[in-house]
């Protein structure tokens, strides 16, 4: 069947005719006219070609259609997930046609009826009539967010969703400069759409990016809080280039562990919940103890789980590259955190202005400062070395120090 709309443009083309001074089949004209004539027909098939050509390139490049595919399982839970409402998919880096009804998140380019996404991402679409939407604005105004979530949501956890989001922009937003344009971003609950969310195969958790983050527990389960405020972290220290030139000033941490201390502390001490704090805070000891320790049996969760690879775990924040997953998961998510709160413990015992919140916000606003330069300006010697012994894994994060910390967080909230 022919386009509609393509049919009126040839239809129209059809009275070009007229410019052509035909009559009948040209039987009475002379040489000269019958070159003219063709001249003006090869004028007209070029541009009702070019009229085509365009037509059907503005309206849909071309696109795949997402297929089945196997559920694959990351750090949180699911990455790719085909559902009814909500679909994440792999797009090896090609078009993806979205069809009618539907909505793609986080793209990098979209048109009519298809939509590109990041080379290193999962592609994502909901069903429009499956989720509602609440906006909400930062404090300073830095960020303007849309959440979105599934229609079957509760009243009273969409309340809590929107206040968790409120509260990790605006304790985020508050240790960086405010920025001039406000930047659009889109929060998606995906609790509940694959299960119970307790689980990791009954989440759906595919990567983030600048412009999409994901709620993937319910706002009453332990960590719900925790990976939204670490998800907002790295939407500046990762992908606001504009902020991230303090990045380089970090030695001895690459970009990379400086990136993760700054987001494994941020949502452990902006967590508002004090109770789901110290749980966290009980979990990440017990593994830095079994690790410590060497003592496989306090072991009873993922991915630590694993004998063969705990054995071998790399005790430091700074992994190499091409070093097993969990020397990444220790380093970065266990030993990062524990160290910053510490080091944050002693700052407190000097009584003086600064602490590890104070000293982000002095380095996120003068790229040239550095974190253990300016700690060395209120820290012992020692005190240094210490902080320094324990990002290098060659010494046990004191327990008593990082929960006397904790407690303090508490009464700041």
């Amino acid at each position: 069947m022919v386009d509609k709309k393509l049919w009126g443009v040839i239809k129209g083309s059809m009275l070009l005719r007229k410019f052509s001074g035909q009559r009948g089949v040209c039987g009475m004209c002379n040489t000269g006219e019958m070159l003219v004539l063709i001249k003006r027909w090869v004028w007209v098939v070029a541009i009702l070609v070019m009229v085509v050509v365009g037509y059907w390139g503005i309206k849909k490049p071309g696109c795949m259609t997402i297929g089945s595919q196997e559920n694959k399982i990351g750090s949180h839970g699911l990455i790719y997930w085909i559902g009814p409402t909500f679909n994440s998919f792999v797009h090896s880096d090609f078009p993806v046609c979205i069809p009618g009804g539907w909505k793609s998140m986080g793209e990098i380019a979209e048109g009519n009826g298809w939509a590109k996404f990041a080379k290193d991402k999962a592609g994502v679409m909901i069903k429009k009539d499956g989720f509602y939407t609440t906006k909400i604005r930062s404090r300073k105004g830095s960020n303007e967010i849309t959440v979105y979530y599934p229609v079957e949501t509760p009243r009273v956890n969409i309340e809590k969703y929107v206040d968790i989001v409120q509260d990790a922009f605006d304790r985020v937003e508050n240790i960086y400069p405010k920025t001039e344009v406000s930047r659009e971003i889109e929060v998606l609950v995906t609790a509940g759409l694959a299960g119970n969310t307790i689980d990791p195969t009954t989440r759906i958790y595919p990567d983030p990016n600048e412009n999409l983050l994901f709620i993937v527990y319910a706002p009453q389960q332990y960590r719900a809080d925790e990976l939204v405020i670490h998800a907002v972290m790295h939407t500046y220290n990762r992908f606001r280039t504009e902020m991230t030139g303090y990045l380089e000033y970090q030695s001895p941490f690459g970009a990379s562990e400086w990136s993760e201390l700054e987001a494994t502390w941020a949502e452990t001490a902006f967590n508002g919940d004090a109770v789901r704090r110290l749980k966290r805070i009980e979990y990440l000891y017990n593994v830095h103890n079994a690790v410590r320790t060497n003592n496989y049996k306090l072991i009873s969760m993922p991915p630590f789980n694993d004998k063969k690879a705990f054995e071998k775990i790399n005790q430091a924040v700074t992994v190499k590259t091409g070093s097993q997953f969990l020397d990444y998961q220790y380093g970065h998510y266990i030993l990062a955190p524990l160290s910053m709160i510490a080091v944050d413990g002693m700052l407190y015992s000097h009584k003086g202005k600064e602490d590890v919140e104070s000293i982000l916000t002095k380095i996120h606003g003068d790229p040239s400062v550095n974190f253990v330069t300016e700690i060395s300006k209120v820290l012992t010697n020692k005190e240094v070395a210490t902080f320094m012994k324990w990002v290098e894994g060659k010494e046990t994060v004191p327990m008593e120090l990082v929960f006397s910390t904790a407690h303090r967080y508490n009464t700041r909230q």
